[in-house]
């Protein structure tokens, strides 16, 4: 897997593209490709090029939870192209054009927290979450935008609070 270090020039790294990619769409003048290996999906967002290698906008590890459900590992926009619902729209597109589900970790930094708040508005995706466990959720429960707090919600707790263990799951509606 390919370092992730942010460098002076706002640029994560360069991606050398081979047939492993697959070409899922464009957000803007950007590239989204997937790198699809056992159990993980490596999400590029590649600045447009016409060489066989390009810098990386933007990228989203994914890891396999449960059968078609990938937890996010890591998610990273470059400092220039941040503030324009880029990893929504990434999320957005991976989801579509491979036919997946994401799930958050139970543990979601403020910009983790703001991507799934603004994906949650979108009508094309649904989002329920679920109590963490070893085994494959058996309850999936419905979620709701407290607008008071800002904030998603379930169960009548919020998502985020402490080490509640609840998981969201998105999905193309």
């Amino acid at each position: 897997m390919e370092s992730v270090a942010v460098r002076k020039s706002e640029r994560i790294f360069k991606v050398k593209l081979d047939e492993d990619y697959t070409y899922l769409g464009r957000i803007g003048s950007l590239m989204l490709y997937a790198y699809i290996i056992d159990g993980e999906i490596l999400v590029r967002l590649l600045e447009d090029t016409d060489k066989k290698s390009a810098t990386c906008a933007g990228l989203i590890d994914l890891y396999e939870d449960f059968d078609g459900i990938y937890s996010v590992g890591i998610v990273r926009v470059a400092k220039q192209y941040q503030g324009f619902d880029i990893a929504p729209k990434m999320y957005r597109m991976v989801m579509k054009q491979l036919g997946i589900s994401i799930s958050t970790m139970n543990s979601q930094s403020l910009g983790g927290q703001s991507i799934w708040s603004r994906m949650f508005r979108r009508k094309d995706i649904q989002m329920v979450a679920y109590r963490r466990g070893k085994y494959r959720p058996r309850r999936l429960y419905p979620v709701y935008f407290d607008e008071e707090n800002n904030r998603v919600e379930s169960h009548g707790q919020s998502i985020w609070r402490g080490e509640n263990e609840w998981e969201l799951v998105a999905s193309i509606a």
